[in-house]
């Protein structure tokens, strides 16, 4: 194109735009927020299960972390040793054989009891095996209500171990009023307490016993 031809050309508003660069993408600016807290890597959600149980009675020692990722975390409360099941948090469903190992392991070390932590859902047969041996199963809804509160405040805050007890860290499983049998948090699905926590006996179907959260 003929330089002079090519200047009148350029005084036309709309060549003039037809000629411009396409404009660069904005960058978000927004903040994107945190990750869902199912996707949460070991180190947070590690971390998170501390303050978790730590802001409701328990006490975290200094051998409290696991040695390697998903494993066995220690707590202490009133004198008594709790071990911390990890291995099985990803896992969308827990059997049998989690629960026994966890059991194991606590015998081995001489715990007073246990807690199975998992973002998924533990088996009948799992639950009525844990509802046996002393440990508690946090599962699903539960373990979210141990963590969930204590994720904003985990960024920045102080070390655990300095920080000042408060509470209980989740709530003994009382005995199931039909049975006398351990009962297991559970959430309901439908009806007018959508979304509400529950105590549910762990021989469930076999056994329609309920108690509502204190």
């Amino acid at each position: 194109m003929r330089p002079d031809l090519a200047r009148m050309l350029s005084n036309i508003p709309l060549f003039s735009a037809l000629r411009r660069p396409p404009p660069a993408k904005a960058k978000a600016t927004a903040d994107a927020g945190p990750a869902p807290i199912e996707e949460i890597g070991w180190d947070e959600f590690e971390r998170l299960v501390i303050e978790g149980f730590v802001r409701r009675g328990y006490h975290a020692p200094g051998t409290a972390r696991a040695a390697v990722p998903g494993g066995d975390l220690l707590l202490r409360r009133d004198r008594e040793t709790y071990l911390v099941y990890c291995k099985a948090w990803r896992s969308k469903k827990i059997g049998l054989s989690a629960v026994k190992a966890l059991h194991q392991t606590m015998q081995a070390r001489g715990a007073n009891g246990g807690f199975l932590l998992s973002f998924g859902r533990v088996g009948r047969e799992a639950g009525r095996f844990a509802g046996s041996k002393a440990i508690q199963l946090l599962d699903g809804p539960a373990l979210k209500a141990l963590i969930g509160p204590a994720r904003p405040a985990a960024k920045g805050a102080a070390p655990v171990e300095a920080m000042a007890p408060v509470d209980r860290a989740v709530p003994e499983s009382p005995s199931c009023p039909l049975c006398g049998k351990a009962m297991r948090l559970r959430t309901a699905k439908r009806g007018s307490h959508a979304g509400r926590g529950f105590w549910g006996c762990i021989d469930h179907p076999h056994c329609k016993g309920l108690r509502a959260l204190a």
